[in-house]
C-alpha cells in the first residue's frame, strides 16, 4: 500500500512539474509578444513610413519634371527630334514651333519625346 501511494505522489509531482513548465512557457511567449507589440512594431512601423514618404516624394518630383519637360517640348525647347540638333543650331526655342501652330499641328518636338 505504501508502494503505490509513493507511485501516486510521484505521478501528481511530475504532472505538476510539466503543467509549471507549459504555464511558464505560455507567459514566457506572451512577454515576448507583448514586448515585439509595444516596443518593436512602432519603429518599424515609424521606419516604414519615413521609406514610403520618401518613395513618393521622389515619386511627385519626376512626374513635375515629366510635366515641365513635355511643356519645355511643346514651347519648342531642348532637342529637337526632327533635326537632330538643338533648336536651331542654338539654345532656344524651335523656329518652326510657330508655324506648326498656326497650320493647326499638334506635333510635339524636342528631347521630352
Amino acid at each position: 500500500m505504501r508502494l503505490l501511494s509513493e507511485m501516486m505522489d510521484h505521478l501528481s509531482s511530475t504532472v505538476r512539474l510539466i503543467a509549471g513548465l507549459i504555464t511558464l512557457c505560455v507567459l514566457g511567449f506572451g512577454g515576448m509578444m507583448t514586448f515585439g507589440a509595444s516596443v518593436v512594431a512602432p519603429q518599424v512601423a515609424g521606419d516604414f513610413a519615413e521609406r514610403a514618404e520618401k518613395v513618393s516624394e521622389k515619386a511627385i518630383e519626376a512626374r513635375l519634371e515629366a510635366v515641365r519637360a513635355r511643356e519645355l517640348a511643346r514651347d519648342g525647347w531642348g532637342y529637337n527630334a526632327s533635326t537632330g540638333s538643338d533648336a536651331a543650331a542654338g539654345y532656344g526655342p524651335d523656329p518652326d514651333v510657330e508655324r506648326r501652330r498656326r497650320a493647326g499641328e499638334e506635333e510635339i518636338g524636342g528631347w521630352a519625346e
